[in-house]
């Protein structure tokens, strides 16, 4: 790099002789932002009266080195074919607002099958059980009944029994 210096940086570069300066950074000078933005004598917001700031010619004269007409660069790809792109991108999204119509109808088929397996099954079950419960409650009523034969104890014959408290 080079030496430090009081001011800066001496550099030894092969023809390069001078010395580079730091900027003073208590002054807001031109920086080298590419705008001339002058705040020490012509204004806080540049050339002209204070207060005015003509923001093109800072701008034109900021990329005048870009070419002739820098304010009318030539058109883009995507400045020629912009329109095309829009449209295939919405026939695109057409495409699959319809895909998901699609996909949307098959689920909810699935879903309606699935509920008719699941009503199946629980129906299934449910039978199974009931007749599991009513024939235990049988089989306790007949038990109890052939138990106080011969007893002046009588209890319920079983088919009301099992109706009365059974599961239907």
């Amino acid at each position: 790099m080079g030496n430090p210096t009081q001011q800066g940086y001496e550099f030894n570069l092969p023809g390069y002789t001078g010395q580079y300066q730091a900027p003073d950074p208590s002054t807001f000078g031109n920086l080298g932002s590419g705008l001339d933005m002058n705040l020490q004598s012509e204004g806080f917001l540049g050339q002209g009266q204070p207060g005015q700031f003509d923001f093109n010619a800072q701008y034109n004269q900021s990329i005048g080195a870009l070419g002739p007409n820098p304010t009318s660069p030539a058109p883009s790809f995507w400045d020629t074919h912009a329109d095309k792109f829009k449209t295939g991108m919405q026939g695109l999204n057409a495409i699959a607002g319809f895909s998901q119509a699609l996909i949307g109808g098959k689920q909810l088929e699935l879903m309606k099958e699935g509920l008719k397996q699941s009503e199946k099954q629980f129906n299934l079950e449910f039978g199974a059980q009931k007749s599991l419960t009513n024939g235990y409650l049988r089989d306790r009523q007949d038990s109890r009944i052939s138990a106080a034969q011969g007893t002046d104890h009588t209890y319920q014959d079983t088919d009301s029994y099992v109706k009365e408290r059974g599961i239907a």
